[in-house]
């Protein structure tokens, strides 16, 4: 009833205030003074609008869906503004998807507003910097012990890797892509994940739409009409090596600019206009040397010596036209859209920088390559940026660009990761991702606890658990330009929570990397509780008074003492194909498309959204190893390295920059 009450009284203040308008201009017409009748009109119809106006922003909350307005108790992880400290119990207005007030002392609210007040330290959401999310069905990949140089090598030179590839075959269609992001998203919850990057292109986007977590790539997905861009690989190895050392890099020695630098290496005209010059001319002579071979043949030159056509270009200018052209396709493209982003952005753009062993010289040239162009500024987003240098680092720093770590992952791949020493001293912000579960943690939440076994060990004392939160936090904002919107618990932020189960004794941040997957008890998106223990769903779905379906996860290998459920309330015309709106279809269809391929090819196992992977006793499983790599085999791996790259036929004096251009 409040909702009709609402609407009619938004529509009758618009009636009222239209005919406040309508008498004026009526009036301004005639340009005489108002009549009684219409002076009496205007006096009712500003007292009415007025009053109206008054009472509903009074009592705004009264006529909003309690689904969209409610309180959530718990426990500060932190000191809180307002004379909260750590410790404290606070009450969170959520209000519309976004918190309205944290108090230590509860709100006043009507009786019926619902009201889930729980035990459990409240922290902000997860925010997971860097991830391909398509991927993240696949389970660990067995085979990465840290062998490789560089993301090129991995790829191109694996055929272990490729055969992962050809393993997710039918999940490469239409229905394939929907269902395998939303199933991402599904386990990326149930990490505390609240937003995500790296969700891919449109097919991928139009999938995750409203579903879920927030991605940044989504256009108005959680907070603005700007988007967050990312970008693989903005450059092109084999064309810098082609291009722009040659050509470029001298100019640049020689004190100009990369755009005078770019512009001076231009042909005569437009590349493209050139390059159809330079078909033309080719067809051209390829004529003209058939006409004089049929001369030759049938004799018709006459008695002086015949001369061949001159061709149009040398062999030389041939090849700098085309590597001009694939130069100018592939990076200078990516350039021109990066400044494109900048003009129209505030927020950040993502891109894979000097991913790969320290030593390897792509990884020492790549980030070298990006500054000379102008990518390096504030809001720049690094990637792994393992080849940086102690001076590039203090460089990212003082342009106000920012970095993720993955250090799950860069040990895997190339065993080596960021000298964190040399990143705390040069000041650089610094958030963290888990780049995929092919290579990495399975969420944000593992991969900050992994981070912290890491230092511990290598860097122990450099970074408090407080600072190590803050990478999934506090500085992923900052680093996207949301900083009070994202990564704290303020009014005005958009309601990301994630509730940790608290003991008696521990503080916030100790507990945080004592707890497992299971120890999540509740995580809100955008002001909707969507995942967490079944029995706090239940109670939520109950004082929400909705009929939104409560629905169990498996668990695998284990029986937890509380069962996890997700409450996904989406209305078939919010999404794309709403047939994979539940978990049930959505696991389901995910086991059809794993067992389409023959055992040859087949993907082995989905990778499971909730593992009691503390139980975990086999080597290959995604948790002994997590739980081992540190103190066991980062050691081996790194002592067996050049035995790995053997039995992977990997050449250690291959470079990206010399497979072929076209």
């Amino acid at each position: 009833m409040f909702k009709i009450h609402y609407i009619f009284q938004a529509d009758f203040r618009f009636f009222s205030l239209s005919v406040i308008i309508l008498e004026i201009q009526k009036n301004r017409r005639k340009a005489t003074l108002l009549s009684k009748r219409h002076f009496k009109i205007l006096i009712y119809s500003i007292v009415v609008w007025v009053t109206l106006a008054s009472v509903a922003i009074e009592n705004d909350l009264a006529f909003v869906d309690h689904s969209k307005t409610w309180i959530i108790s718990g426990f500060s992880y932190d000191d809180l503004d307002g004379d909260i400290y750590a410790g404290d119990r606070i009450w969170v207005l959520v209000h519309r998807g976004r918190i309205q007030s944290v108090s230590k002392i509860r709100p006043n609210a009507s009786n019926d507003m619902p009201l889930i007040t729980t035990n459990d330290w409240i922290f902000p959401g997860f925010i997971d910097m860097h991830n391909h999310i398509f991927y993240n069905m696949a389970p660990l990949w067995n085979q990465a012990k840290g062998q490789f140089l560089n993301r090129y090598e991995w790829r191109n030179k694996s055929k272990d890797y490729k055969k992962n590839l050809r393993a997710l075959k039918p999940f490469k269609t239409a229905i394939g892509k929907c269902v395998s992001v939303r199933y991402a998203e599904l386990k990326a919850l149930a990490g505390g994940t609240t937003t995500i990057q790296g969700v891919g292109g449109y097919d991928y986007q139009k999938c995750a739409q409203n579903f879920g977590i927030q991605n940044f790539e989504i256009k108005n997905e959680f907070i603005t009409e700007e988007i967050l861009k990312s970008s693989v690989d903005p450059l092109n190895a084999p064309a810098m090596k082609a291009f722009f050392d040659p050509i470029i890099s001298p100019q640049l020695q020689h004190g100009k600019t990369y755009l005078e630098a770019y512009e001076a290496a231009q042909y005569d005209e437009d590349v493209y206009e050139s390059f159809e010059e330079f078909q033309e001319a080719i067809k051209s002579h390829e004529e003209a040397l058939e006409q004089y071979e049929d001369n030759l043949e049938q004799g018709l030159l006459g008695l002086e010596e015949p001369t061949a056509p001159e061709a149009p270009f040398t062999e030389k200018q041939m090849d700098e036209i085309n590597a001009q052209l694939i130069y100018d396709k592939r990076v200078d493209a990516a350039r021109r859209s990066m400044e494109k982003h900048f003009e129209k952005n505030n927020l950040g753009l993502f891109a894979h920088v000097a991913e790969g062993m320290h030593d390897d010289l792509w990884n020492q040239r790549e980030f070298g390559y990006l500054r000379s162009m102008g990518w390096v500024q504030k809001n720049f987003i690094l990637i792994h940026a393992l080849g940086l240098t102690k001076e590039d680092l203090r460089y990212v720093a003082k342009k106000g660009a920012h970095i993720v770590w993955s250090p799950f992952s860069n040990l895997l791949l190339y065993g080596e990761t960021l000298d964190m020493k040399a990143v705390k001293e040069s000041g650089v912000n610094v958030s963290i991702g888990p780049d995929w579960s092919l290579t990495g943690s399975k969420n944000v939440f593992d991969e900050v606890k992994f981070a912290k076994k890491y230092l511990d060990k290598f860097y122990p004392g450099l970074y408090t658990e407080k600072e190590l939160v803050n990478m999934i936090t506090v500085n992923a904002a900052k680093a996207v330009g949301l900083q009070g919107n994202l990564g704290t618990i303020a009014e005005g932020a958009i309601a990301n929570l994630v509730l940790l189960k608290k003991d008696s004794e521990s503080s916030a941040y100790t507990q945080f990397f004592n707890s497992d997957q299971e120890d999540i008890s509740l995580v809100i998106t955008n002001g909707k509780p969507l995942y967490g223990d079944y029995s706090i769903l239940k109670t939520i779905q109950q004082r929400f008074n909705d009929n939104t379906k409560i629905e169990e996860l498996p668990s695998v290998n284990c029986q937890l003492d509380q069962p996890k459920a997700y409450r996904l309330p989406y209305s078939d015309d919010e999404l794309e194909l709403p047939e994979f709106k539940t978990l049930s279809s959505i696991l389901k269809k995910m086991d059809e498309l794993r067992v389409e391929m023959t055992e040859s090819t087949r993907l082995s196992r989905i990778d499971p959204i909730l593992d009691c992977e503390h139980l975990a006793e086999n080597p290959d499983d995604y948790k002994y190893r997590w739980n081992h790599f540190v103190d066991l085999e980062i050691q081996f791996n790194h002592e067996h390295r050049k035995e790995l790259r053997k039995a992977d036929n990997l050449d250690d004096h291959w470079s990206p920059s010399d497979d072929h251009l076209w």
